[in-house]
């Protein structure tokens, strides 16, 4: 729908928009496109989302959310190594990769009507 809210992410080859509704459902995806591999998380009790590389230090990482998590204390856990990092910042904070951060991506909060305007060619997220 028009008003939908998503959150848009724009690489150097290719935009792509991930609607809350789809990230209320699964608030961690992991996805791909235009050659990027990239984290989105949505936070909706504070409807804040934010999207990350999940390229670090030359690994590609798949993340979860960790239970009980919520606002700033929400956390991903890495597949590949188990370590903790802060979704509001992107910060390993325990494990293997402790003190690495993951790049934050271009991003942008919008409604879909909007974002479509600017991005006429975007490729949309369908859970």
């Amino acid at each position: 729908p028009r008003k939908e809210r998503v959150i848009g992410v724009a690489g150097a080859t290719g935009v792509k928009a991930y609607p809350f509704s789809a990230l209320e459902l699964t608030p961690v995806v992991n996805d791909t496109f235009a050659d990027l591999d990239v984290v989105v998380f949505l936070d909706a009790p504070t409807q804040t989302g934010l999207a990350y590389s999940r390229n670090v230090e030359g690994r590609t990482l798949t993340f979860d959310l960790e239970p009980g998590g919520s606002g700033v204390q929400t956390a991903f856990i890495d597949r590949e190594t188990g370590s903790r990092w802060l979704a509001f910042t992107g910060r390993a904070v325990s494990g293997e990769m402790k003190g690495a951060t993951l790049e934050r991506m271009l991003s942008h909060l919008a409604f879909w009507f909007a974002w479509t305007d600017w991005n006429p060619e975007t490729a949309l997220y369908e859970g």
